[in-house]
């Protein structure tokens, strides 16, 4: 064999050799081309989706350390799992020609709320139905969840954008919810009240849960949470759930009002759908822990009261035999805490939220609490007990009043 063909053969084998490896090379050059690992790089665009019955892909975007922006289906490919319904769904990032590795990332899929941006809301808690979300009255202010009271600081309207977020906005002071520092992927971080910026910051995912409450999304995917318990603690973003904490119910501001009535009458409280049942100070008594119940109206000194407004907007409620205020007994705020009387104090025990319904009937709601008062098990009869219970818009959580002195 001469030389030429030897030469021939032996460049045949070298690219065989080459075609047969794993290792990659640049055209035109003995150099290999090193595959970079992704599997450390930023990943972008990962936001909820709303439900729509077809499989659900993302808009995704992959960079590299020095910010350059990969190829989909060039530097890498994405497969999806569990996108087609609601719940969580995966994108699974493969590197492809230069790269190797795999991120994988989990989105959630939510049904969409579909909110009548046209109307107002008071948006209150799932766990505690007469706590709602709070924004102060200045920009800047913390946004806070605090027992309802029908105020301008705590109504809301809902403005839609295009890629299906919204804004949620005061009426009266114009500003907007947001996420503080615009860390909308970090948890436990505070919301607070901010002018426009039209950023994520401001723009919420908002989903339907199957038990008709709403939960608000960030586009990294956290949820609105109440901190805590008590009153006017901080609204946050946290990882989401299922719990009631992150669960929500608009209620339009056309159907709740705070009441506005003089209070200079002697007034007997009933339930609104027996109004021959009345609020009634146990045998008369004027001692402090003496028990609340329901008895029949009958117009005694130990059924009336004298309501007084204070600077806060509740009321103190002072019994006229005894002259001590309606008081939740040891301020506790549970369901089933006990009501009775007490030396007026100007406690939050003794302070209490008047909420008028579309019914025309009213709600109390104690002022450190968020529940409201309650007729044990929906009894009317003789001797049921007067309690705090979760607002729940039962026949038993309703009142109307019979104003004494009008005929005069």
């Amino acid at each position: 064999m001469n030389m030429k063909k030897i030469g021939v053969a032996i460049l045949l084998v070298a690219m065989i050799l080459v075609l047969g490896s794993s290792k990659a090379y640049a055209v035109g050059s003995n150099k290999q081309v090193k595959q970079t690992d992704l599997s450390k790089f930023k990943v972008s665009g990962v936001t909820p989706k709303y439900y729509t019955g077809k499989n659900i892909t993302i808009n995704l975007s992959v960079t590299d350390a020095n910010n350059k922006k990969l190829v989909k289906d060039t530097d890498y490919t994405v497969t999806y799992a569990n996108n087609k319904n609601e719940g969580i769904a995966t994108a699974t990032i493969k590197g492809k020609g230069n790269y190797k590795g795999t991120i994988t990332k989990k989105f959630r899929i939510i049904q969409n709320a579909n909110i009548d941006t046209k109307k107002e809301y008071y948006i209150t808690s799932q766990l505690i139905n007469g706590r709602a979300i709070d924004c102060g009255k200045d920009n800047g202010a913390n946004i806070v969840t605090s027992t309802l009271n029908c105020f301008d600081p705590q109504k809301f309207k809902f403005i839609k954008n295009s890629d299906g977020t919204y804004y949620i906005q005061n009426p009266k002071t114009k500003d907007y919810i947001e996420v503080a520092g615009g860390k909308t992927g970090t948890a436990q971080i505070g919301l607070h009240l901010s002018s426009k910026q039209n950023s994520y910051a401001q723009k919420f995912f908002i989903g339907k849960n199957s038990n008709g409450t709403i939960t608000f999304y960030t586009n990294n995917g956290l949820a609105f949470e109440m901190s805590s318990e008590k009153n006017n603690m901080s609204l946050w973003i946290n990882n989401a759930n299922s719990k009631d904490t992150q669960q929500f119910k608009l209620r339009k501001t056309d159907d709740y009002m705070a009441v506005n009535f003089d209070t200079s009458f002697d007034i007997c409280v009933v339930l609104q759908n027996n109004q021959k049942k009345a609020l009634d100070v146990y045998g008369g008594k004027t001692a402090n822990g003496t028990n609340v119940d329901l008895y029949d109206l009958n117009k005694s000194d130990a059924q009336i009261f004298r309501f007084t407004r204070n600077s806060d907007g509740t009321f103190t409620i002072i019994n006229k035999k005894s002259k001590k205020a309606l008081d939740v007994y040891g301020n506790n705020t549970n369901n089933g805490a006990n009501v009775d009387i007490y030396t007026s104090n100007k406690s939050t025990a003794q302070k209490w939220y008047i909420i008028r319904n579309k019914d025309y009937s009213l709600t109390f709601l104690g002022a450190e609490s968020g529940r409201v008062l309650d007729a044990k098990g929906g009894s009317t009869k003789n001797l049921t007990n007067i309690q705090l219970w979760n607002w729940n818009g039962r026949d038993s959580q309703k009142w109307n009043f019979v104003v004494l002195g009008l005929d005069k």
